[in-house]
């Protein structure tokens, strides 16, 4: 794919297939944050669709990703709890059980969460597939997700343009340490003048990619999974994880 395709390009499943070639059934690939947070951005533009207790599951998610250290042992009990709604294929009786777990383990109050009917199971299982993305240890299959709750715009938003795909981080040079404060202040922040005075900030630390500076100045809604801001950010936290020299 080239860039004016992936730049034209309306449908995602286009898109996500050169992002996530299949190479079987089932992809088996370790699922990166780019794509955990993206599929935390489509729930979040889907979420007058999803009942209750998937919207508790997205907020729980951002809470686990959003942060750059992931809490490892909170991610694996919330993998397990989050695979029931994909077995519970819309059933009151099935989703109100995991309900009562959640409760009894003080992640959900009474009465918010519990269903009063079954939901079609066909309605249900795009839900959950959606819903059970983030957690997915492997890349998802993301046609099992409905196309209407994929994005063409988000997936622009999180990935970045095949002119810079390969590039995992800006030059160090770029990254200069107001720069890394802007960049952290945008990715808290997610209003659009963060973003352009980051960009500007990074046009005088001499930085040239017209590509980086144009996302950044594009004046579209960002998410946390900005590619621009990963590329500035994840080299920062990757450099604060390593042991100091002495």
């Amino acid at each position: 794919m080239n860039g004016h395709r992936w730049r034209e390009a309306t449908d995602p499943y286009e898109l996500l297939e050169y992002l996530f070639p299949m190479r079987g059934m089932d992809s088996t690939e370790p699922q990166n944050r780019s794509s955990r947070l993206y599929y935390l951005a489509c729930a979040r533009r889907a979420w007058h669709h999803l009942p209750s207790i998937c919207q508790a599951f997205i907020v729980w998610g951002e809470q686990l990703y959003h942060p750059w250290q992931v809490d490892i042992a909170l991610r694996d009990r919330l993998y397990f709890l989050a695979e029931e709604l994909i077995h519970a294929s819309g059933s009151a009786e099935r989703v109100n059980h995991l309900v009562q777990r959640l409760v009894v383990e003080g992640w959900a109050k009474p009465d918010h969460l519990f269903l009063t009917e079954d939901y079609p199971p066909e309605h249900w299982e795009g839900w959950a597939q959606l819903t059970f993305a983030p957690y997915s240890p492997c890349t998802p299959p993301y046609r099992r997700i409905p196309v209407m709750y994929h994005s063409v715009e988000l997936l622009r938003e999180v990935f970045p343009p095949p002119e810079v795909a390969s590039r995992r981080s800006l030059p160090r040079s770029w990254r200069t340490e107001p720069v890394i404060r802007l960049a952290y202040k945008a990715y808290e922040s997610l209003d659009d003048l963060d973003f352009h005075i980051l960009a500007d900030a990074l046009e005088e630390a001499g930085c040239t990619c017209v590509f980086t500076l144009e996302h950044l100045r594009s004046g579209q809604p960002h998410v946390r999974g900005c590619w621009a801001l990963e590329q500035l950010l994840g080299a920062h936290q990757e450099r604060r994880r390593l042991p100091s020299r002495k």
